[in-house]
């Protein structure tokens, strides 16, 4: 059974009283984060249970590193955390 990844997402959850929007306006505008991981993103949206993902390239690098750079430069506003998923298909004949 072959095993095909999924885009590999960072998971910004904001903390209690931050808007989202704060915490995009500091994405967008800090420039070690438009060096390290602004290159990297794919796409930016939001999750179901209202936190933000951002969805890496494939080539993406080490993603650990990423999310210690984000969660310094969020410091109070959010927390992130890598969701890295894999999907099984079966082939029936």
């Amino acid at each position: 059974m072959p095993k095909h990844p999924c885009p590999v997402v960072v998971v910004i959850r904001a903390n209690d009283r931050t808007s989202y929007v704060a915490i995009f306006k500091r994405l967008k505008t800090e420039q070690n984060l438009q060096d390290s991981v602004g290159a990297n993103v794919n796409k930016i949206r939001r999750s179901a249970s209202e936190n933000l993902l951002l969805q890496l390239k494939k080539a993406s690098g080490n993603t650990g590193e990423m999310c210690r750079t984000l969660n310094k430069t969020l410091g109070e506003l959010a927390t992130t955390s890598t969701h890295i998923r894999l999907i099984w298909i079966n082939h029936f004949r």
